[in-house]
Formats: structure tokens, sequence, C-alpha cells
């Protein structure tokens, strides 16, 4: 099966802080939606799924003139779930969350002073997980129970096409402000 997302990055450079040149902290969100390959639930096909995920993590930055290769470690939560209506017009949801670890690599060429254009690989390193959760008329019950539940397997190999734009420098450093406020 495949999942389609789009993601919104956020980064911020820890340069100043850590003395280390092109050294970001990184957060994201993403969502999108996929099907499970030969899946059913009660004897029905099951109904494309919702995905959301999101991630913390540090990325390091090499620049080669209008190059750069990118190198990010991510900490990241993945939440698939997928919902119907069975024929006696009673709603169900199945739905499973996990968390999991991200490694991204990836290429930029700079079009601009603020504009990038890139594109990446990442692996994705998740555990399998049986530990579904189905929602039946406002119930829910664990099903990791149950003997015979499919594995959903969030880990694995992933491509992007992306495009950077970096906003205005901040006329202040917030860190520096927070260690102010707190007395170092």
């Amino acid at each position: 099966s495949n999942i389609y997302a789009g993601q919104l990055w956020f980064n911020y450079n820890l340069a100043r802080s850590t003395n280390l040149s092109q050294f970001f902290v990184s957060l994201y969100g993403e969502a999108g939606a996929g099907t499970l390959d030969e899946g059913t639930a009660f004897e029905e096909d099951l109904p494309a799924g919702f995905y959301w995920g999101a991630g913390l993590g540090l990325v390091k930055k090499f620049y080669v003139n209008r190059l750069h290769l990118g190198l990010e470690a991510l900490g990241s939560y993945a939440n698939y779930s997928f919902a119907g209506t069975n024929a006696y017009d009673e709603d169900w949801e199945w739905k499973l969350a996990t968390i999991g670890l991200t490694l991204n690599g990836n290429l930029e060429i700079a079009l601009g002073y603020d504009v990038n254009l890139g594109g990446g690989v990442s692996y994705r390193l998740f555990a399998p997980s049986s530990d579904w959760t189905y929602i039946f008329s406002g119930d829910e019950q664990n099903m990791s129970q149950w003997g015979d539940i499919p594995e959903l397997d969030f880990g694995g190999l992933g491509f992007q096409v992306y495009l950077t734009w970096s906003l205005p420098s901040l006329s202040y450093d917030p860190l520096a402000a927070a260690r102010g406020a707190i007395g170092h």
C-alpha cells in the first residue's frame, strides 16, 4: 500500500546558539491519504484512509556554491484511520497510531536568495504495529488482543520533490531571549 501526503516544514537555524553553521531544529506536519492492499473488514472492501503525521528533529546542511546537501534525523508520529457505514446505517472506524524515526537526505539548488528547489529520499524506521482501535457506534475496542489482525508498517522508502522559501530573518534571537528570561 502507498500513502501520498503533503508536508509543511519549519526550520530554525541554531547556528548562533551552537556555533555550528547551517544546523537547524526542524518541525514538520503532513497529511494525506492511501489505501490498504487486499484489505477487507467484515466482508467489505476498505475505503481509502486518512493519514496524518508530525515530527521533530535536527538538520545539518552542507553548502557548495548554489548546491546543498541536507541530512536530517527526526522523531516521527504517524496516524492512519479509515471509516464507513454498514448496511444497517451504523458508523464504524479503524485507527492506528505509532512512533518511529525518519532519516532524510536531500539535495537542493538555490534558485534565488530565498528560494531553493530540492529533491530527497527518506527512510522511515517504524516497527510494524497491529495495535488497531475499532470504533463502532461510539464504543472503542482495542483490537490488538484479537489473533488475526493485519499489521500496518509506516516504515520504508519515500521520495520528495519540494520548493523551499526562506522567511526573512527575525530581528531577535528567540533562544537568546528565552535564556535571558530564565537568567542565563
